[in-house]
């Protein structure tokens, strides 16, 4: 596989496809999704349900081995990108939750 690394970003991403449970931070509502990227600064799921750029979600990626702690982080929506039958969002992480 060769891959390209002409990109211009400051970290590296590492591709996951895990589910991971996204709440709106002023609603406290639950939404199912399926992670796509990480890295230092960002995350990005897919989700049937579109949030607007801007919005503050809590991330919360949970693996199913102990060896791995979970990923607990506040975010802001960059980005939404219509996809299939959802849609995928792109978003800065504010701040570790635990």
């Amino acid at each position: 596989m060769n891959i390209d690394y002409e990109d211009r970003r400051d970290f590296y991403r590492m591709q996951f496809n895990w589910p991971i449970e996204v709440t709106e931070m002023s609603t406290g509502l639950h939404h199912a999704a399926m992670g796509r990227n990480l890295s230092a600064e960002g995350v990005s799921f897919y989700c049937t349900h579109a949030f607007a750029p801007g919005a503050r979600l809590r991330v919360l990626v949970a693996p199913d081995k102990t060896l791995v702690s979970p990923l607990d982080a506040e975010v802001e929506v960059l980005r939404v990108t219509p996809e299939n039958d959802g849609f995928v969002m792109a978003a800065r992480i504010c701040q570790m939750l635990r």
